[in-house]
């Protein structure tokens, strides 16, 4: 296995698990929004993401909103199959396992591209059944517009309901080269600074800077060691690519590293 591919499988472990692990997503969006407002929100989040890492000089390379919902039960397979119809996706990926049927499929527009992930719940000893989506949207910077329309086409037209809903936003960035590791920190800073942000916590390895934070100016919030966090910022060193990455994701980072 490739140095670079290890490392990203480390910090999806460090950065994101652990948050979501501990306490759920308490999002501002409440239950008497309706889609259209949670995806504004989180449309919003992602242009001040956007913002805060361009100004700290790194080039923006993809941008990403991720959506999370849970629904009512389909319990036959042509319910099912009909739901998975509506995405469009050439071939999906089955697995089986403790009545729990999981289907993963992709597929691109462009340059625009769609993961989905639908997991249907069959227990009969349970009394009640729920599906759970996870869908992402990922393109780069000047298609947010078209990101956003993606994201709600799909989250309407299958009748999915705001409380039920969580949305993350998350921006990739790079510099050339290898930064050493206090201008890593400074371009952390920096970010925070334009988001108004006050760190949480740090973790500082090798090739890796990341710190979790708070910002008033962002709409999701979740608890870490009973702090409120709603904001990750992470760097890393790919010799692979020569280059610096810069993540930065509300309320966590979701998106892969390489």
């Amino acid at each position: 296995m490739k140095i670079y591919t290890v490392w990203k499988m480390i910090l999806l472990v460090l950065l994101g698990v652990s948050a979501l692990m501990v306490y759920p997503v308490v999002a501002s969006m409440t239950e008497t929004s309706d889609v259209d407002t949670a995806i504004t929100h989180a449309r919003n989040d992602l242009e001040r993401l956007m913002q805060a890492t361009r100004q700290t000089g790194a080039q923006v390379d993809t941008v990403s909103l991720r959506a999370k919902a849970s629904f009512p039960a389909l319990d036959t397979e042509e319910e099912q199959q009909k739901f998975l119809r509506k995405f469009g996706i050439p071939v999906w990926q089955q697995d089986v396992k403790d009545s729990i049927y999981s289907y993963t499929g992709e597929k691109k527009d462009g340059t625009i591209q769609l993961k989905i992930h639908v997991s249907f719940s069959s227990d009969k000893g349970v009394k009640k059944n729920n599906s759970d989506l996870s869908m992402e949207v990922t393109g780069e910077e000047k298609q947010v517009t078209e990101m956003e329309q993606e994201l709600h086409t799909y989250l309407k037209s299958n009748g999915i309901r705001s409380e039920l809903l969580q949305i993350m936003s998350c921006v990739r960035g790079f510099y050339s080269g290898k930064l050493k590791n206090d201008l890593q920190i400074e371009k952390t800073s920096r970010i925070l600074a334009e988001l108004n942000g006050k760190i949480v916590e740090s973790l500082t390895e090798e090739t890796i800077q990341s710190t979790s934070a708070y910002s008033p100016l962002l709409s999701t919030m979740i608890r870490t060691n009973h702090q409120p966090m709603n904001v990750q910022v992470a760097t890393h060193y790919s010799q692979y690519q020569n280059r610096t990455t810069i993540t930065v994701g509300t309320p966590i980072i979701t998106a892969e590293y390489y």
